[in-house]
């Protein structure tokens, strides 16, 4: 019997879907499904957390690889003779020396999206023609979410030039990977 173990970057219930698909897997091959981690987001829990999973002999690891810093826990699995699978976000230089591929939305193109959907649902909301858009980041400098941040400027500019609206962008990091009361506070004052 294989034993596959999800280790999201930060424990939340923003990967329900997945857990559900995984799991789901897991049970028509007969598998083993487990998920660890840590609701505290950061580098060294996220490391930690993937070493736990090598430690309890999983045969496949699905994670991200969002920064530099846990390339040596792949490292580890891989060498073990663990599968280590790359989701939900990755740096592709990183996983190029793995000689990993990453299974993922394009974030660029999912921020651009992203970006027009908010200068459209502004402009409807507000009937304003200009403002500033907003968007949070619980974890800067995480790859993903950079790419969706840069996408949503572009796609808030694309509006603006079909639209001859006058929005502009603000990446924000409201700390939401951390303490939720903590975020509130942050957004609070940056209304």
């Amino acid at each position: 019997k294989r034993k596959l173990i999800w280790v999201p970057q930060a424990l939340g219930d923003w990967d329900t879907a997945f857990q559900v698909g995984a799991k789901d897997f897991c049970e028509l091959a007969g598998w083993e499904y487990q998920r660890t981690g840590n609701p505290t987001y950061s580098v060294e829990n996220h490391v930690e957390q993937v070493n736990n999973a090598i430690a309890a002999k999983a045969d496949v690891i699905l994670t991200e690889l969002e920064s530099p810093g846990l390339v040596a826990s792949f490292q580890r699995g891989a060498d073990q003779g663990v599968t280590m699978v790359i989701v939900d976000q990755g740096i592709e230089e990183e996983a190029a020396k793995l000689g990993l591929g990453i299974i993922n939305q394009d974030e660029y193109n999912a921020g651009i999206l992203n970006g027009y959907q908010a200068a459209t649902f502004a402009e409807k909301q507000t009937g304003k023609k200009d403002g500033v858009i907003v968007l949070g980041n619980g974890n800067p400098g995480a790859s993903s979410i950079d790419k969706r941040q840069n996408g949503s400027e572009e796609g808030i500019k694309k509006y603006n030039a079909e639209h001859g609206t006058n929005y502009t962008f603000e990446a924000f990091p409201d700390g939401s990977f951390g303490e939720l009361t903590e975020s509130i506070q942050k957004w609070t004052a940056q209304f």
